[in-house]
């Protein structure tokens, strides 16, 4: 069953909008990064026009390739994603744009039993805003017990995802606005620069002018110097300030006898804590033996599980036999 991810209104045209998103090579480089962390391998081919599965029709398509480390049950897959990215025949410039993609997973258990549908509709709603919808399915090419567990993780991975595919449009718009007030900022000062040049050349001349009287007054202070007056020091106000010094050297040493004592009786023995750091090494040792253990319990539960829907599968099969031959006996 579809889910509709996003239905929202953004601040940017519809042209713009296609064009960041599905014309920029590295949009979705950066989404994938910013979703999963850690990303190698990411290559994206150009839109090329190919035609369908029954030749009948001609479309635009191009391939997106990227993989990416994920830890499930204590163990670490490297998880390859290839997606198909289709542009919709009825997109028209100005107006609506819609593209269709299809995203098959490896690496890791169940992956290959299911793929994504995802649909992204860009419609024109105003002048400089448009609407965003983005429509996912989850579709099953082998039945699965975790049918369930599995198609609500791909539903709120897939949220999240569109999510910073959305916030990343209005990201590329800033740029693009701070792009556009730079330049304005720069011919603004260009034509600033020309008419300063005109004003600095007609100063230049009263500089001149102002040094020149400036050497003459410093001529004249130079003839009447200053009188500067020079006073005894008083023989008791300096003793009385050794006597003050002497006192606070006083003080600061007790200050520093205290500190010293409190950090006496504050000293640990080093038996207890060399006792301290042995127990928690083995409390960490206990919980690593336990965390093995744990990860291999639920690998060998996972593969009674994958055996336990082969015997389904077969079972279902012999029974359909089974029926169809009763059905042809009279």
């Amino acid at each position: 069953m579809a889910k509709k991810m996003i239905d929202t209104v953004i601040d940017i045209d519809v042209d713009s909008a296609y064009k960041t998103a599905f014309e920029n090579d590295t949009f979705f480089e950066i989404i994938t990064a910013k979703n999963y962390g850690e990303i190698h391998n990411y290559s994206v081919s150009s839109w090329t026009p190919t035609q369908t599965t029954d030749g009948t029709e001609e479309q635009i398509a191009r391939t997106m390739h990227y993989d990416f480390p994920k830890t499930i049950a204590f163990s670490r897959y490297t998880i390859v994603v290839d997606q198909v990215q289709t542009k919709c025949a009825w997109s028209t410039p100005g107006l609506a744009y819609g593209v269709d993609s299809i995203n098959r997973t490896s690496g890791a258990i169940y992956t290959e039993y299911f793929y994504l549908e995802v649909h992204v509709r860009l419609e024109k709603e105003g002048e400089d805003k448009t609407r965003l919808i983005i429509v996912a399915d989850v579709k099953w090419d082998k039945p699965c017990l975790l049918r369930s567990r599995i198609e609500t993780e791909s539903f709120s991975g897939l949220k999240k995802y569109y999510e910073i595919f959305e916030k990343e449009l209005h990201t590329e718009k800033a740029n693009t606005e701070k792009a556009s007030l730079l330049e304005a900022s720069r011919h603004h000062q260009e034509k600033g620069s020309k008419s300063s040049n005109s004003q600095n050349s007609n100063n230049s001349n009263r500089k001149t002018a102002q040094n020149k009287s400036e050497h003459v007054t410093t001529a004249q202070s130079q003839q009447h110097p200053r009188t500067i007056k020079i006073t005894s020091r008083n023989p008791t106000s300096s003793s009385a300030t050794k006597t003050q010094k002497t006192r606070q050297i006083d003080s600061s040493k007790g200050v520093m006898q205290q500190q010293q004592q409190q950090r006496r009786t504050l000293s640990f023995n080093e038996t207890s804590v060399l006792i301290a750091f042995i127990l928690v090494i083995l409390t960490l040792l206990i919980i690593t033996m336990a965390m093995f253990k744990l990860a291999g319990s639920i690998g060998a539960l996972s593969e009674r599980l994958y055996t336990l829907e082969d015997l389904l599968a077969q079972y279902s099969k012999e029974c359909q036999f089974v029926n169809a031959n009763a059905r042809t006996v009279p």
